[in-house]
């Protein structure tokens, strides 16, 4: 398999060869686990601007407090992958590729005793395949980083605590106290 992409980048300030170099390897390596002929335009702007939540409590969080990338495959051969905040870049772009070189799961339906369970109007959207394909990405890149067994334990760890982290700011954002 051929393992050419396109990289494109935008900065105020430049970027590391190393941190370039990194991102690089992390493409090649998914094009490579995937086995498939897709061309990759990839994208990354390095700006510092940060996830924000609202001073406006119980306003729905949106992409503008979440997202950090998207991507779009533009038929059978070709996506594209944009990264525009370099918080957590690496694994943003993981995310991505893994939509673009579609190794998710397409649409996950919800089943109708999940909305009742969770007492949650059927009418919301739920985006399960989002919740794989970040785990998906989240193991990738933990593994990759890890230079052996005990240094992948001490990151799953340091995972689990950013991840409580953010998950009990969207807590306190909807007055959830229990």
């Amino acid at each position: 398999n051929d393992i050419r992409f396109t990289l494109i980048i935008y900065y105020k300030s430049k970027p590391s060869e190393s941190k370039l170099k990194h991102l690089c390897s992390l493409v090649v390596f998914m094009k490579m686990y995937s086995g498939k002929d897709i061309n990759v335009d990839v994208t990354l702007f390095f700006i510092d601007i940060g996830k924000k939540i609202s001073n406006k409590k119980n306003k729905i969080l949106g992409p503008n407090n979440v997202n950090s990338g998207y991507s779009e495959i533009m038929n059978n051969k070709s996506s594209n992958v944009c990264v525009f905040r370099i918080e957590e870049m690496e694994k943003v772009l993981v995310h991505e590729m893994t939509h673009a070189l579609k190794l998710d799961k397409g649409h996950i339906s919800v089943p109708d005793t999940f909305f009742n369970i969770f007492n949650i109007s059927p009418k919301t959207e739920i985006l399960l395949n989002e919740a794989y394909t970040e785990l998906v990405a989240l193991i990738l890149l933990l593994v990759l980083k890890s230079k052996n067994y005990n240094e992948l334990l001490k990151n799953i760890e340091k995972e689990k605590k950013h991840t409580t982290k953010q998950v009990s700011k969207i807590f306190k954002y909807y007055n959830f106290n229990n």
